[in-house]
């Protein structure tokens, strides 16, 4: 799917009467070439258009929006006025006692909730009587205030101009004088208090708090500048604040920056030095810019804004201030505002955030990551919206001749049918948006797996992780990052989207540009090891070291392995899924340590080549057995078996998709199995440290049984691979058994898988009434298990292994012995004369995991 549309970024295009004349701005290049056409909306070209973020101004009410003036208040009937003069004079006394240390918060309370329409009218009159005296309030006392004048106008349904002088009167009594002087940084007006206030109330007032505001925020210079700029902050985070609230606050700051001190507070938010406040001065960035092109059509601030913004800009540019995020962006926007041209990138409709995943962004700019199901409807509403688009757009001729004569923009009429359907599909587009849920911080915990710093944070630290993560996937700042690293972002997991959030947020340009240079010489799979390492300052040391060491394709080979390893580990909840041909519980710990350990063995592979340098042919034949899919298996096959899981449910090998335990004789053992068996036989006694010496007697020894017709060896297969093997020589007439030459996949050791094989056919044998005997190294570590948890005893003393100095000793097990087994070490070994052949096809990949 292409994911990014030459669109507006903001594709909310006003629903027009069928008939009407439309005007569609045009877009040129530098040099006067046609770029594109788009259908021109009014009030979005008058505020300018939105990132995909959670931006101020993101909508505008209609065009004949304003405010009926303040009209003086009703006389109040003669007959009732007694009893409203009383009501307001004791919600007074109880709000104001002569100490206000003394004002007992739920007797007010109940004097408040007595007040109805008419006495909380005369009671507003008395309240704004108390002149100074009302900054002594508590915010307690304020919020009570303002909530009841609330409930009355929702319980009242007042029309709407009623109720915009209604809040006019709560405002002219709450706000306090503007020469205020306040004694200390932490006092707070009653004004100041009564923002806070409507903040706290929106939630279960909207209707009420939109209005209140429209009033309050012609008035913000009466608000303390960094009380108001972080409010609004927050106000246009939350997803419950209408986009009416987002726009009148635009145009409040848009006024209010024609203060210096407002000016003043707003420039100190781009702290471009603090990665810790990433979010917050990316937010501002994108409120500036929408600040910035609002000034330029409502000049309240009299373009001061641009004045004061675009030289902070530069010098956060020249010096390469801050994270190398912002730092692109601050860029963006000062080639924005010095006339080259507004971006336009965004997304229709949806997006490919990452492989076979598709996003979109809600009215609320929040992120949304969709279902299957909402996948389907999200690409039929692309479809169609391609299809309008191209019938809507001016015929060829128009175009031209307004190109020709350099206006920006032409005016057509569309057939009604078209407009007709136009209509229908913003209906269906609007009812998709209802459907998708935003981004949790269950999600973003999903992400971060593998950074255990991450499992500790708070709700309100996982609420910033989601901000951050969701600025970082607005297009213009994919579009950047792109351009700059050479990579698509939707080709990373979104765990390691996160790792890049991680790593833009910290770093700035010098320090980015290495990682650059990096990328665009190693690729996707050398930015996305690194990246997933990254938090881990001395492995990404070791990576940089690697990039000196090896050549460029020997590099790349092994940053490509270690991809594979992280891929299987972000499939792992699929794999689990359908591994198992029975219903196996496990729990979510034992998923992280899955996990956990899978990305150790990933970060063991590079520690490995990075500690010591291995030739290039090496490194190509110990890759080959790197394979992703069988670790996965192991890993997983470990970890429930140590949580005890699968011997809770008696699992067998023949329940594990695609894994086999089969008996193969000499000569039914192809050239492929044979180079992996002999490669883990060497390569598992150099980790025991064998002397060179005895590796090569014990090879030769085993090089003979390749070719010896007495005895069989059994495999252990997972996707055709052999995972693990071990020989068995059975002599009938003496009804003894010799087992020799077991070897697990060096990569998977550990996992449990060799002992399930050994303990598997050992209880066969011993079933059958067989004496098991064999031999060991006394310095092989497995010895001590063989004694202890096999069921063998050794038999007489050690002796020197022929052409060695080296002991070994014999071992045997009688056939009465049974060693207690679990889960797959149950298995009953296929017999002879002819099993099953296994799949053995060299770079088989599983049914559930596809090494790329």
């Amino acid at each position: 799917m292409d994911e990014r549309e030459h669109y507006p970024s903001n594709p909310d295009i006003e629903e027009t009467r069928d008939g009407a004349l439309q005007r569609f701005r045009i877009h040129t290049d530098s040099e006067g070439n046609l770029v594109d056409i788009t259908l021109q909306n009014s009030s979005s070209e008058r505020r300018g258009s939105s990132t995909g973020g959670a931006i101020l101004g993101s909508h505008s009410p209609d065009d004949d929006f304003h405010i009926t003036p303040f009209t003086p208040r009703e006389f109040w009937p003669e007959a009732e006025l007694g009893r409203i003069q009383q009501l307001s004079a004791e919600t007074i006394s109880a709000l104001f006692p002569e100490d206000i240390k003394e004002l007992n918060l739920n007797r007010a309370r109940d004097e408040i909730a007595r007040l109805d329409y008419a006495s909380y009218r005369y009671f507003l009159r008395d309240f704004e009587n108390m002149n100074t005296r009302r900054h002594e309030l508590p915010p307690e006392a304020i919020e009570m205030t303002m909530e009841r004048g609330f409930a009355l106008a929702k319980e009242r349904q007042f029309k709407e101009t009623a109720l915009w002088e209604f809040c006019i009167d709560i405002d002219q009594a709450i706000q306090l004088n503007r020469d205020f002087n306040r004694q200390k940084p932490s006092d707070r007006s009653s004004t100041d208090k009564a923002f806070l206030s409507l903040q706290n109330l929106y939630a279960k007032y909207p209707e009420q708090a939109d209005n209140y505001w429209e009033v309050m925020g012609q008035n913000g210079q009466t608000i303390e500048p960094n009380l108001l700029l972080d409010g609004i902050s927050k106000m246009d985070y939350r997803p419950d604040v209408s986009d009416h609230f987002k726009f009148e606050s635009l145009h409040a700051l848009n006024y209010l920056l024609a203060f210096s001190n407002y000016r003043s507070a707003l420039l100190k938010k781009l702290d471009f030095d603090r990665a810790d406040n990433f979010g917050q001065t990316g937010h501002w960035l994108e409120l500036i810019r929408s600040i910035y092109y609002t000034s330029q059509d409502w000049a309240f601030s009299e373009d001061k804004v641009p004045a004061q913004i675009i030289p902070t800009l530069k010098n956060a540019v020249k010096q390469q201030k801050g994270s190398y995020l912002l730092n692109r962006r601050a860029g963006q926007l000062l080639e924005e505002f010095q006339g080259r041209g507004r971006e336009r990138v965004g997304y229709a409709v949806a997006f490919e955030i990452s492989p076979g995943q598709l996003a979109a962004y809600r009215p609320d700019g929040r992120l949304a990551l969709l279902s299957p199901e909402q996948r389907a409807v999200a690409e039929q509403l692309i479809e169609s919206r391609r299809t309008l688009d191209e019938q809507m757009r001016p015929p060829q001729e128009l175009i031209d001749a307004a190109v020709k004569q350099g206006d920006d923009y032409v005016e057509w009429t569309p057939p009604p049918e078209l407009q007709h359907q136009w209509r229908e599909w913003r209906q269906q587009y609007q009812k998709f948006l209802d459907s998708i849920a935003a981004l949790t911080p269950l999600d973003v915990r999903a992400f971060s797996m593998g950074i255990k710093s991450e499992a500790t944070k708070d709700g309100d630290q996982s609420m910033q992780d989601i901000r951050d993560f969701e600025y970082l996937m607005t297009p213009v700042m994919r579009a950047q990052i792109e351009k700059d690293f050479g990579i698509q972002l939707a080709t990373l997991s979104l765990p390691e989207q996160y790792y890049f959030l991680k790593f833009v947020k910290t770093r700035n340009m010098q320090n980015a540009g290495l990682v650059q240079l990096f990328a665009w010489r190693f690729g996707r799979d050398g930015l996305r090891t690194f990246l997933s390492l990254e938090h881990d300052q001395d492995m990404g040391d070791k990576i940089l070291d690697l990039a000196d060491k090896y050549d460029e394709a020997d590099i790349k080979l092994i940053f490509q392995k270690y991809g594979e390893i992280v891929d299987a580990s972000t499939h792992l909840r699929e794999y689990l899924r359908d591994i198992f041909h029975k219903d196996i519980q496990y729990s979510e710990g034992a998923v992280e340590k899955i996990i956990e350990r899978l990305l150790q063995r990933g970060r063991d592979l590079l520690i490995k080549y990075a500690d010591s340098h291995v030739d290039s042919e090496s490194i190509t034949k110990e890759l080959e057995l790197y394979r992703a899919d069988i670790l996965l298996f192991a890993d997983t096959f470990r970890t429930l078996r140590a949580t005890g899981k699968l011997s809770e449910e008696q699992l067998w090998f023949r329940d594990i998709t695609d894994t086999e335990l089969t008996t193969k004789s000499f000569d039914e053992l192809i050239d492929s199995d044979k180079a992996i068996m002999r490669q883990m036989f060497v390569e598992n006694r150099e980790r025991d440290g064998y002397p060179t010496k005895l590796i090569e007697a014990t090879r030769q020894k085993f090089e003979s049984y390749l070719d010896n017709p007495e005895g069989q060896f059994y495999l252990l297969t997972h996707n055709g691979e052999i995972v693990a093997f071990v020989r068995f020589a059975p002599d009938q007439s003496t009804k003894r058994v010799h087992v020799d030459s077991l070897n697990v996949r060096p990569q998977i050791r550990q996992s449990s898988l060799g002992s399930a094989l050994l303990k598997a056919t050992l209880d066969h044998y011993s079933a059958d009434g067989y004496i098991i005997d064999g031999e060991a190294y006394t310095k092989n570590p497995m010895l001590k298990h063989y004694l202890s948890d096999f069921g063998f005893h050794q038999v007489g003393e050690p002796y020197t292994y022929p052409g060695t100095e080296e002991l070994f000793v014999k071992l045997e097990r009688l056939p009465e012995v049974k060693v207690e087994t679990t889960s797959a070490s149950s298995e009953k070994p296929p017999v002879s004369p002819r099993p099953k052949r296994a799949q053995t096809k060299r770079g088989a990949s599983g049914k559930f995991f596809r090494p790329q």
